[in-house]
């Protein structure tokens, strides 16, 4: 190094002596060769290269670290994982020299934060204000702030940044739903007012960033929800810094700042927001915030139609794949509900969350758009295209509610090529073969042998069923009809078939797994009925109650028995019939018992 006369090489050879000696261990001659070649030199990317090896034998090296981070971006993470652990920021700042170090070890300082970090950013502000460290502090604060404000008000998820303990709650016990995660999220508002009051206060002749600290401002005033100024703010912004690359994330809080902006009930697409959704047609995430907007304003229609747009690249509905950059959130239909059931799309949520007359409103505006408006034209384009789903989830809906004819009326709008093509083993649609309608629910039990001749035949469909269930309700509920115990019987055989129990569970599900552990109150709105078969119950009684003999009235506490316990603990069945008990509980020769009424 010492015969090397060209100042720049026998600095680079200098570092490299220096490298190789940490990695020799050699800390005493890294700092000799740091003393003699860099510490009273220019401070390049040299000197912050040695410094930074330099820094493992200095047990005060708290500034040059802060330093490393702030001048030299090859070293920042490497800074960061080797010495934030054992960082003082309080014994540091004993040591700083300057009041640009004081900034610095402040920035370094909050890069570990991951709580509200203005305090940290003030200081740097006060001490190092041209930093560009600060813009990126600045940045990542407003990041933090959007995950702690807008994933539990648009996703129903907890922030994915967390500074407590347990990484999902202030308390591991704590029961999150709709309205604490909202409550939260309110919370954490009031936290962004404060970093809008500070942006706005600053003075931008003394900041790096101008256009940087105004798009923050924007972010923070759409945050806190103060519509007007935000989009008089956007206004100027346009104007002012119309060729950044920003301006497309200001373009779309533009957007979500007008819809926002309307009074619940009365919500709607303004032109002015129009283009900017046709603009990010494209962008998911985008359009689910959109759509949210809606749907929190009672524009469920708009809200959901967009929803629906944005995931029609979906193409799996029950298997997640990454490449599908789909939105993942949750959702219950009661606000204080902590069973918050996770989608991927919107008919998995429509399903799940909304009732039959919320559906209802959805359908019925599929064909009430202008018709010429290419916007709705376009946003609609997915649900017009599931418009025989819709329909047929309306349908279900109504058989969940047990309102048979609103259920029938859905079934009608539905043109019969749709029955053809689902719920068949000629399946050419949407639904494979789980969801074949493989029996008839009033004849066929499942796994039992058949033991009821089918009086009836036709095509199987949710259309069929209900127009049959309601055909055996009326002949069963006259007292003139003969035979009303038969008729009980196997409306009581299709209520059963209707739940997990059957193998019609498609009049009332679109998918038959159910969770055991949620509250039934707090799932479906007949998770109870699915699961119990209380309609079963009630029209077995029913067929007993209607029956001339005793032997039609065991096989009646047989099925009643079946339907409530799928354990099939027949002591109802041994303590009241002693004598059929060993046929019926084998199941044997029910055709009998059921010819014996």
């Amino acid at each position: 190094m010492l015969a090397e006369k060209d100042p720049y090489l026998n600095r680079k050879y200098a570092f490299i002596a220096i490298r190789t000696a940490y990695y020799g261990s050699e800390f005493d001659y890294i700092k000799k060769i740091f003393q003699s070649h860099f510490a009273r030199g220019k401070k390049d990317y040299l000197y912050y290269w040695a410094l930074f090896f330099n820094s493992f034998q200095n047990k005060d090296a708290g500034s040059d670290i802060a330093n490393i981070m702030a001048y030299c971006p090859e070293k920042r993470y490497a800074a960061y994982y080797f010495f934030h652990e054992q960082f003082d920021l309080k014994n540091s700042l004993t040591k700083a020299t300057s009041s640009q170090d004081i900034g610095n070890l402040y920035a370094f300082a909050s890069v570990q934060r991951l709580d509200p970090n203005l305090d940290y950013l003030r200081k740097i502000y006060e001490h190092s204000n041209k930093s560009r460290i600060l813009d990126f502090l600045l940045l990542r604060e407003i990041n933090k702030i959007e995950d702690w404000i807008y994933t539990p008000y648009y996703t129903n998820y907890l922030p994915s940044t967390q500074f407590t303990e347990f990484w999902w709650s202030e308390n591991d016990t704590e029961l999150h739903t709709i309205e604490t995660l909202r409550a939260r999220s309110e919370k954490d508002r009031t936290y962004a007012k404060q970093m809008l009051d500070f942006v706005i206060g600053v003075d931008y002749s003394k900041i790096h960033d101008v256009s940087l600290w105004n798009a923050a401002q924007i972010q923070l005033l759409f945050m806190t929800r103060n519509y007007d100024a935000c989009l008089n703010k956007i206004e100027v912004f346009e104007k002012q810094f119309a060729k950044k690359k920003i301006i497309s994330q200001i373009e779309k809080i533009k957007a979500l700042c007008i819809i926002s902006n309307q009074e619940t009930g009365r919500a709607i697409i303004k032109e002015a927001v129009k283009p900017i959704i046709m603009k990010y047609k494209d962008d998911e995430r985008f359009l689910f915030s959109i759509g949210r907007e809606l749907e929190f304003r009672k524009n469920l229609p708009d809200g959901i139609a967009i929803i629906a747009f944005g995931n029609q690249k979906f193409r799996n509905r029950y298997y997640y794949d990454e490449s599908n950059n789909s939105v993942e959130w949750r959702g219950n239909r009661l606000l204080n509900s902590g069973n918050l059931e996770y989608f991927y799309e919107y008919f998995d949520y429509l399903d799940f969350v909304y009732s039959a007359d919320d559906l209802k409103i959805v359908v019925n505006g599929l064909n009430k758009k202008k018709k010429g408006d290419d916007f709705y034209k376009t946003m609609y384009s997915q649900l017009k295209k599931d418009e025989n789903y819709l329909k047929d989830l309306l349908g279900t809906k109504y058989i969940r509610e047990n309102r048979l004819e609103d259920a029938l009326n859905a079934f009608n709008l539905i043109a019969f090529r749709y029955w053809e093509e689902n719920y068949n083993p000629w399946e050419r649609d949407r639904f494979d073969d789980s969801y074949t309608f493989d029996k008839n629910p009033f004849y066929d039990i499942k796994y039992v042998d058949p033991f009821i001749p089918h009086t009836e035949r036709y095509l199987v469909t949710k259309l069929s069923i209900t127009q049959h269930l309601i055909k055996y309700l009326k002949l069963a509920d006259n007292p003139k009809t003969k035979n009303r115990d038969y008729y009980y019987f196997i409306i009581a055989n299709c209520y059963l078939n209707m739940t997990q129990k059957g193998h019609s569970w498609m009049m009332r599900r679109f998918t038959s797994v159910t969770n055991y552990d949620q509250e039934y109150d707090e799932s479906y709105i007949d998770e109870s009925e699915y699961v119990n078969s209380l309609l079963a119950q009630k029209y077995y009684r029913l067929a007993a109650e209607n029956s001339k003999t005793e032997k039609f009235k065991a096989l009646c506490l047989l099925m009643e028995v079946f339907s409530a316990d799928p354990e099939r603990k027949l002591d109802r069945l041994k303590n009241t019939y002693p004598e059929y008990y060993q046929e019926l509980s084998s199941c044997e020769n029910l055709e009998n018992y059921f010819e014996a009424r």
